[in-house]
């Protein structure tokens, strides 16, 4: 959960940004709280990510449903992410690793001679 400082301080950053806005810090103060709520659920590299998208595609300061979009685009990189970080973490015991990488190095090994085979018999 994100707490209304750290929104605070996020709008604040995005607001120096949209000069043109002229949101005063008391308009903003209350944007923080509503958006604690609507982006609740996104952790921070997500909002933070989510930030830059806005700066760098919203010719004006966004919209809260704007910044949703902004916030679910992100959410799906950050997810696909954390999916590629997991994938690379070993499983089981050390022997056992040990040999899924045998039986994946001796998989690829066979699709690189094959792939090889292919090429020589189309010259």
């Amino acid at each position: 959960m994100h707490t209304r400082e750290e929104m605070l301080n996020l709008l604040m950053r995005l607001n120096l940004h949209y000069p043109q806005s002229g949101r005063p810090a008391s308009e903003l103060s209350a944007l923080a709280a509503d958006w604690v709520d609507d982006m609740a659920p996104f952790p921070k590299p997500v909002l933070e990510r989510a930030l830059r998208y806005a700066r760098r595609e919203a010719r004006w300061f966004p919209s809260t449903a704007q910044m949703l979009d902004f916030c679910h685009r992100a959410m799906g990189e950050y997810t696909r992410y954390q999916e590629r970080l997991a994938l690379m973490q070993p499983e089981g015991d050390m022997e056992a690793n040990i040999e899924r990488g045998r039986r994946w190095t001796a998989l690829i090994t066979a699709r690189l001679r094959a792939q090889a085979e292919e090429n020589k018999k189309k010259e």
